[in-house]
Protein backbone atom coordinates (compact mmCIF):
# COMPACT_ATOMS: atom_id res chain seq x y z
CA UNK A 1 0.00 0.00 0.00
CA UNK A 2 1.02 3.62 -0.59
CA UNK A 3 1.60 5.38 2.74
CA UNK A 4 1.80 9.18 2.64
CA UNK A 5 3.57 10.97 5.50
CA UNK A 6 2.89 14.72 5.49
CA UNK A 7 6.14 16.38 6.49
CA UNK A 8 5.99 19.89 4.97
CA UNK A 9 7.20 21.61 8.16
CA UNK A 10 10.11 19.18 8.52
CA UNK A 11 11.08 19.71 4.86
CA UNK A 12 10.93 23.49 5.24
CA UNK A 13 13.08 23.41 8.38
CA UNK A 14 15.64 20.81 7.30
CA UNK A 15 15.97 21.54 3.56
CA UNK A 16 14.53 24.83 2.33
CA UNK A 17 15.84 27.07 5.14
CA UNK A 18 19.43 25.65 5.13
CA UNK A 19 19.40 25.80 1.31
CA UNK A 20 18.52 29.51 1.37
CA UNK A 21 21.07 30.16 4.13
CA UNK A 22 23.84 28.78 1.91
CA UNK A 23 23.13 31.44 -0.73
CA UNK A 24 23.03 34.10 1.97
CA UNK A 25 26.57 33.06 2.98
CA UNK A 26 27.82 33.21 -0.62
CA UNK A 27 27.83 29.42 -1.01
CA UNK A 28 26.17 27.15 -3.57
CA UNK A 29 24.10 24.34 -2.00
CA UNK A 30 23.29 20.97 -3.52
CA UNK A 31 19.68 20.47 -2.50
CA UNK A 32 19.55 16.68 -2.70
CA UNK A 33 22.72 16.31 -0.64
CA UNK A 34 21.13 18.51 2.03
CA UNK A 35 17.87 16.57 1.88
CA UNK A 36 18.97 12.94 1.73
CA UNK A 37 20.43 12.44 5.25
CA UNK A 38 18.27 14.98 7.08
CA UNK A 39 14.91 14.32 5.47
CA UNK A 40 14.37 11.72 2.75
CA UNK A 41 16.30 8.85 4.35
CA UNK A 42 15.73 10.04 7.91
CA UNK A 43 11.98 9.85 7.42
CA UNK A 44 12.06 6.66 5.33
CA UNK A 45 14.09 4.89 8.03
CA UNK A 46 11.88 6.26 10.80
CA UNK A 47 8.68 5.12 9.08
CA UNK A 48 10.17 1.71 8.23
CA UNK A 49 11.21 1.09 11.84
CA UNK A 50 7.89 2.31 13.22
CA UNK A 51 6.05 -0.11 10.93
CA UNK A 52 8.30 -3.08 11.68
CA UNK A 53 10.31 -3.19 8.44
CA UNK A 54 14.00 -4.11 8.36
CA UNK A 55 15.05 -2.36 5.17
CA UNK A 56 14.33 0.38 2.66
CA UNK A 57 14.92 -0.01 -1.09
CA UNK A 58 15.53 2.86 -3.49
CA UNK A 59 16.40 3.26 -7.16
CA UNK A 60 19.71 5.08 -6.73
CA UNK A 61 22.62 3.95 -8.88
CA UNK A 62 25.13 3.09 -6.14
CA UNK A 63 26.01 0.23 -3.81
CA UNK A 64 26.33 -0.49 -0.08
CA UNK A 65 28.90 -2.89 1.35
CA UNK A 66 29.56 -3.97 4.91
CA UNK A 67 33.21 -4.10 5.91
CA UNK A 68 34.53 -4.75 9.40
CA UNK A 69 31.30 -3.63 11.00
CA UNK A 70 31.06 -0.41 8.99
CA UNK A 71 28.75 0.26 6.06
CA UNK A 72 30.49 1.71 3.02
CA UNK A 73 28.92 3.51 0.08
CA UNK A 74 30.21 2.27 -3.27
CA UNK A 75 30.07 3.66 -6.78
CA UNK A 76 27.61 2.07 -9.20
CA UNK A 77 29.10 -0.60 -11.43
CA UNK A 78 27.65 1.34 -14.40
CA UNK A 79 29.70 4.49 -13.84
CA UNK A 80 27.93 6.83 -16.29
CA UNK A 81 24.89 6.70 -13.98
CA UNK A 82 26.70 6.65 -10.64
CA UNK A 83 24.80 8.53 -7.90
CA UNK A 84 26.98 7.72 -4.90
CA UNK A 85 27.89 11.41 -4.62
CA UNK A 86 24.23 12.12 -3.79
CA UNK A 87 24.31 9.74 -0.83
CA UNK A 88 27.71 10.37 0.72
CA UNK A 89 26.31 12.03 3.87
CA UNK A 90 24.06 9.11 4.88
CA UNK A 91 24.66 7.84 8.40
CA UNK A 92 25.75 4.32 9.35
CA UNK A 93 22.23 3.61 10.62
CA UNK A 94 20.69 4.74 7.33
CA UNK A 95 23.18 2.78 5.20
CA UNK A 96 22.61 -0.35 7.31
CA UNK A 97 18.95 -0.39 6.22
CA UNK A 98 19.54 0.51 2.57
CA UNK A 99 19.30 -1.84 -0.41
CA UNK A 100 20.13 -0.56 -3.92
CA UNK A 101 19.11 -3.16 -6.52
CA UNK A 102 20.02 -0.97 -9.54
CA UNK A 103 23.71 -0.90 -8.59
CA UNK A 104 24.90 -2.93 -11.59
CA UNK A 105 22.31 -1.86 -14.17
CA UNK A 106 22.25 0.80 -16.88
CA UNK A 107 19.41 3.29 -17.23
CA UNK A 108 18.39 1.66 -20.52
CA UNK A 109 18.04 -1.72 -18.80
CA UNK A 110 15.89 -0.19 -16.07
CA UNK A 111 13.67 1.59 -18.61
CA UNK A 112 13.23 -1.68 -20.53
CA UNK A 113 12.06 -3.44 -17.36
CA UNK A 114 9.64 -0.57 -16.69
CA UNK A 115 8.24 -0.90 -20.24
CA UNK A 116 7.72 -4.64 -19.77
CA UNK A 117 5.94 -3.95 -16.48
CA UNK A 118 3.68 -1.37 -18.13
CA UNK A 119 4.87 1.49 -15.90
CA UNK A 120 4.19 4.99 -17.29
CA UNK A 121 7.44 6.28 -15.75
CA UNK A 122 9.38 4.24 -18.34
CA UNK A 123 9.42 7.22 -20.70
CA UNK A 124 9.79 9.95 -18.06
CA UNK A 125 12.70 12.36 -18.63
CA UNK A 126 15.55 12.46 -16.14
CA UNK A 127 14.90 14.86 -13.28
CA UNK A 128 17.33 17.78 -13.12
CA UNK A 129 15.42 20.52 -11.31
CA UNK A 130 15.16 21.32 -7.61
CA UNK A 131 11.97 19.55 -6.48
CA UNK A 132 10.45 22.57 -4.69
CA UNK A 133 11.31 24.96 -7.56
CA UNK A 134 9.54 23.48 -10.61
CA UNK A 135 10.86 26.06 -13.12
CA UNK A 136 14.39 25.85 -11.63
CA UNK A 137 14.47 29.64 -11.17
CA UNK A 138 16.10 29.69 -7.74
CA UNK A 139 16.81 33.42 -7.88
CA UNK A 140 13.10 34.30 -8.07
CA UNK A 141 12.33 31.77 -5.33
CA UNK A 142 14.88 33.42 -3.02
CA UNK A 143 13.54 36.89 -3.78
CA UNK A 144 9.97 35.79 -3.03
CA UNK A 145 10.64 33.64 0.03
CA UNK A 146 13.47 35.30 1.95
CA UNK A 147 12.24 38.26 3.97
CA UNK A 148 13.60 41.62 2.75
CA UNK A 149 15.78 39.78 0.26
CA UNK A 150 16.10 42.67 -2.23
CA UNK A 151 16.99 45.14 0.52
CA UNK A 152 19.54 42.84 2.16
CA UNK A 153 21.20 41.51 -0.97
CA UNK A 154 21.10 44.37 -3.45
CA UNK A 155 23.58 45.45 -6.14
CA UNK A 156 27.30 45.47 -5.41
CA UNK A 157 30.62 45.46 -7.24
CA UNK A 158 32.30 43.04 -9.59
CA UNK A 159 36.05 43.18 -8.89
CA UNK A 160 39.03 41.29 -10.23
CA UNK A 161 41.44 39.31 -8.06
CA UNK A 162 43.58 42.41 -7.47
CA UNK A 163 40.54 44.37 -6.23
CA UNK A 164 40.08 46.47 -9.36
CA UNK A 165 36.47 47.50 -9.98
CA UNK A 166 34.98 45.92 -13.10
CA UNK A 167 31.29 46.82 -12.90
CA UNK A 168 28.11 46.27 -10.91
CA UNK A 169 26.35 43.01 -10.10
CA UNK A 170 22.73 42.49 -9.06
CA UNK A 171 23.32 40.91 -5.63
CA UNK A 172 25.82 38.21 -4.68
CA UNK A 173 23.28 35.38 -4.03
CA UNK A 174 22.57 35.45 -7.79
CA UNK A 175 26.02 34.04 -8.57
CA UNK A 176 27.91 30.81 -7.97
CA UNK A 177 31.61 29.93 -7.91
CA UNK A 178 32.71 28.82 -11.38
CA UNK A 179 29.89 30.63 -13.19
CA UNK A 180 30.80 32.10 -16.58
CA UNK A 181 27.51 32.67 -18.41
CA UNK A 182 24.82 35.12 -17.35
CA UNK A 183 27.14 37.46 -15.47
CA UNK A 184 25.71 40.52 -17.18
CA UNK A 185 29.13 42.05 -17.84
CA UNK A 186 31.27 42.01 -21.01
CA UNK A 187 35.04 42.17 -20.56
CA UNK A 188 36.19 40.98 -23.96
CA UNK A 189 37.40 37.59 -22.75
CA UNK A 190 35.95 34.74 -20.66
CA UNK A 191 35.79 35.49 -16.94
CA UNK A 192 34.57 33.26 -14.14
CA UNK A 193 33.26 33.85 -10.64
CA UNK A 194 36.26 32.88 -8.49
CA UNK A 195 35.10 34.19 -5.10
CA UNK A 196 32.03 35.65 -3.39
CA UNK A 197 32.49 38.06 -0.47
CA UNK A 198 29.21 38.51 1.40
CA UNK A 199 30.71 40.94 3.91
CA UNK A 200 31.60 43.51 1.25
CA UNK A 201 28.95 42.42 -1.29
CA UNK A 202 31.67 41.80 -3.88
CA UNK A 203 31.73 39.16 -6.59
CA UNK A 204 35.30 38.42 -7.70
CA UNK A 205 35.90 37.58 -11.35
CA UNK A 206 39.02 35.92 -12.71
CA UNK A 207 40.47 33.81 -15.49
CA UNK A 208 40.14 30.04 -15.74
CA UNK A 209 43.60 29.74 -14.21
CA UNK A 210 42.60 31.93 -11.26
CA UNK A 211 39.55 29.72 -10.72
CA UNK A 212 41.72 26.69 -9.97
CA UNK A 213 42.28 26.18 -6.24
CA UNK A 214 44.82 24.09 -4.33
CA UNK A 215 43.19 24.05 -0.89
CA UNK A 216 39.73 23.72 0.57
CA UNK A 217 38.06 23.83 3.95
CA UNK A 218 35.67 21.04 4.97
CA UNK A 219 33.12 20.69 7.76
CA UNK A 220 30.48 18.13 8.78
CA UNK A 221 32.72 15.42 7.30
CA UNK A 222 31.14 11.95 7.10
CA UNK A 223 34.08 9.55 7.46
CA UNK A 224 31.92 6.49 6.75
CA UNK A 225 34.73 3.96 6.65
CA UNK A 226 36.12 5.06 10.03
CA UNK A 227 34.48 5.85 13.34
CA UNK A 228 37.13 8.56 13.84
CA UNK A 229 40.53 9.58 12.50
CA UNK A 230 43.59 9.33 14.77
CA UNK A 231 45.99 12.27 14.92
CA UNK A 232 48.44 12.31 12.02
CA UNK A 233 46.32 10.01 9.86
CA UNK A 234 47.21 10.58 6.19
CA UNK A 235 44.37 10.76 3.66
Amino acid sequence: PLIVAREEEWFQREVVVPWAECYRRGQTPNTCILCNPSTKFALLCREAKNRGFDAIVTGHYAGVEEQEGRYLLKKAKFLPRDQSYMLYRLSQDQLSMLYLPLEGMSKDQVRAIAVQAGLPCAAAPDSQEICFIPDNDYRTFLAENVENFAEQYGPGLFVDTSGKRLGEHRGFPNYTIGQRKGLGIALGHPMFVVDIRPGSNEVVLGTREELQGKTFRAKNVNLMKYASLPDGFEV
